[in-house]
């Protein structure tokens, strides 16, 4: 890894209209994919290892250009010239996939393959080699609690909660599992839930819910789950801060219309140079441990 230092966003892979096994095949036989650009991009190198137990794979998101050119000296190293290097690699991101979380590590890449730019190719990438048609890959980042929370609680009324997710499998949150529960006995891939206050009045609870899990007191948990039922909005925005979807609160802070998004401050770690591989296992591997005793994922 190149720099003093490579950031590493953490995320969620959803999938419709095909399995985990399936996921991990696009992984390791992929099939290229052309931008509107004429770059020619592709997974590469991907590798099934295990660390202390777990498998993760390792792969990297190679950009080449198909035309580019180099310049060179000439053999008596009077002048230059262009010469044709056709395929030259222009940047790599390195990237750990872990599918007992469903969860997936990509290095950023300032100016050549940032955390937008990556999600949007790695799943084009995907969604290409499974054939594309009724097929669905996303990478959602991972919401940071307290950083939503704070910016939740500046809101003095809340008028629209919209939100879209996709059912994990198997893992699944605890103050969500009733909208889990109902895809699955719908049978649905997605789901999409709009609800509006015209007045600006709608009633959420979720600072409430979100200042359950931070104390993360199991005792005080059990006991909220059983005196409360969830709405389905606020299950569903927690489920997206899982990064199992996409959702968006409008609302009024000091009388100015505003509204946030999920995945607006999300979870992600740095490593030095030279960090292999293992060590970047391991620093996602501990979000993941820390995400699902935090926010009391289960299977």
């Amino acid at each position: 890894m190149g720099g003093r230092e490579a950031v590493f966003y953490v995320g969620r892979v959803t999938k419709s209209g095909f399995e985990k096994e399936d996921f991990v095949n696009a992984l390791l036989d992929p099939k290229p994919f052309t931008d509107n650009n004429n770059y020619v991009w592709n997974i590469v190198a991907t590798n099934e290892l295990e660390y202390d137990g777990i498998k993760y794979y390792y792969g990297k998101l190679n950009k080449a250009n198909p035309n580019s050119t180099v310049k060179i000296m000439t053999n008596d190293y009077r002048e230059e010239i262009e010469k044709d290097e056709p395929d030259m690699i222009l940047c790599t991101s390195e990237f750990i996939y872990i599918p007992i979380y469903s969860g997936i590590a990509f290095q950023s890449i300032p100016n050549s393959i940032e955390q937008k730019k990556f999600k949007d190719v790695f799943q084009n990438i995907i969604e290409t080699t499974l054939g594309g048609f009724f097929v669905e890959c996303k990478i959602n980042l991972i919401d940071d609690l307290v950083t939503f929370l704070k910016r939740l609680k500046q809101f003095d009324s809340i008028s629209t909660i919209k939100v879209s997710v996709t059912p994990p499998n198997p893992m699944f949150g605890r103050f969500w599992e009733s909208l889990r529960d109902y895809l699955q006995e719908r049978n649905a891939d997605k789901v999409l839930i709009k609800e509006i206050s015209k007045q600006g009045k709608l009633i959420s609870k979720l600072i409430e819910l979100i200042e359950v899990l931070l104390r993360n007191e199991e005792k005080e948990i059990i006991e909220y789950l059983k005196l409360n039922k969830i709405s389905l909005a606020d299950a569903g925005i927690l489920m997206s801060m899982d990064g199992y979807g996409n959702g968006r609160i409008d609302g009024k802070v000091g009388g100015e219309k505003l509204f946030i998004k999920t995945h607006e401050r999300v979870l992600h770690f740095t490593v030095q140079k030279d960090i292999n591989n293992e060590d970047v296992f391991i620093k996602a591997n501990n979000i993941f441990k820390r995400i699902n005793n935090e926010r009391h994922m289960e299977h």
